[in-house]
């Protein structure tokens, strides 16, 4: 058997559009929620962006001060040793030097 419908059953049904006026809404806050979620990825991948590039940044600092040391340290040695030949070369001289005898005017 069919029921017929009552006058309150037929307003409920009015009541229907609401229900699905507020899933629209539900919609349009979940339409939020994921423009909000888009904005933080977006965020996060900026973030993570200028952290790679700081970090590569820092690493080329190290590699540079690395090898800027070590340079200076080369550089270095280097002075020592050529003053310490020259020293040598100046000394060893002056010994053949004084080995000659003296040549005397009258």
């Amino acid at each position: 058997m069919h029921r017929m419908k009552l006058p309150a059953q037929s307003r409920m049904e009015k009541v229907n559009p609401l229900k699905q006026s507020s899933e629209s809404s539900g919609e349009s806050s979940s339409i939020a929620e994921e423009s909000a979620l888009g904005l933080l990825e977006g965020k996060l991948a900026e973030m993570n962006d200028k952290y790679l590039r700081l970090s590569a940044e820092f690493d080329n600092y190290r590699k540079r001060t690395m090898r800027e040391r070590a340079e200076l340290i080369k550089s270095a040695g280097e002075d020592i040793l050529s003053n310490i030949c020259l020293s040598w070369i100046i000394l060893s001289v002056r010994l053949q030097l004084s080995k000659i005898p003296e040549i005397r005017k009258p």
